[in-house]
C-alpha cells in the first residue's frame, strides 16, 4: 500500500494536477495602464462560453479565463463606471462600448540545449496573440486589431516537472503586457470617438 501511495505521489509531482491553472491575480506583476483621463460610461467585456473554456492542454492553462479576468481588471480602470463581464449581449444600452478580447494564438517552445536538458535546466519561449474588437452601443465597430506579444523567453529553470506554476505566471504577465497596450490604444481611440 505504501509503495502504491509513493508511486501515486510521484506521478502527481511529475505531471502536476489535471485541473487547469486558473487566473491568479497574484501573478500579475506588470503595472496596469493608468489613463490620464477616465472614459465616460461603463464597458462590457463580452465573451462566449467557448471563449471562457479555452484551455491550452499542454500546460493546463485556462487561457480563456485568464484573458477574461485580466481584461476585466484592466478595463475597469479605464472607465468612470468601471467594467462588467457577461456572456450575454442583452441590455447594451447600459454600456458605452462592448469590448471583446480573445486569445487567437499561443505558442510554447522548449528552447533548451541538450546540455541544459541533461542537467535539468529548461528554457522556453512563449508567444501569444490577442484579438481585440471594440463595438459602440449602436453596433458600430470602432476598432479591431490583433496584438502580438513577440517572443518572451522563460527560464532557465531547474527541475522540469515544477514548471507549471512558472509557466502560468509568465503567461499571466504576457497577457497583462499585451492588454496594457490594448488599453492605451483603446483609450486614445475612444477619446477621439466620444468627442465626435
Amino acid at each position: 500500500m505504501k509503495i502504491r501511495l509513493l508511486a501515486l505521489s510521484t506521478i502527481v509531482a511529475l505531471y502536476g494536477c489535471t485541473t487547469s491553472a486558473p487566473y491568479n491575480p497574484e501573478y500579475i506583476v506588470e503595472q496596469l495602464y493608468v489613463p490620464p483621463v477616465l472614459l465616460d460610461g461603463k464597458a462590457l467585456i463580452w465573451t462566449t462560453q467557448e471563449d471562457d473554456e479555452y484551455v491550452h492542454y499542454q500546460w493546463n492553462l485556462s487561457l480563456g479565463k485568464m484573458t477574461r479576468e485580466i481584461s476585466l481588471n484592466v478595463f475597469s480602470g479605464l472607465f468612470k463606471e468601471g467594467a462588467e463581464h457577461s456572456n450575454s449581449l442583452e441590455n447594451l444600452g447600459d454600456y458605452s462600448v462592448v469590448i471583446t478580447v480573445r486569445p487567437e494564438d499561443f505558442k510554447f517552445e522548449n528552447t533548451s540545449s541538450l546540455a541544459q536538458s541533461y542537467f535539468g535546466n529548461q528554457t522556453y519561449d512563449i508567444e501569444m496573440s490577442l484579438q481585440l474588437m471594440i463595438t459602440a452601443s449602436n453596433g458600430e465597430v470602432v476598432h479591431q486589431d490583433t496584438y502580438h506579444s513577440g517572443t518572451v523567453s522563460n527560464g532557465p529553470y531547474f527541475v522540469p516537472w515544477s514548471l507549471s506554476p512558472i509557466v502560468s505566471k509568465t503567461v499571466h504577465n504576457v497577457i497583462t503586457e499585451i492588454l496594457n497596450r490594448v488599453a492605451q490604444d483603446t483609450h486614445e481611440i475612444l477619446i477621439s470617438y466620444q468627442s465626435q
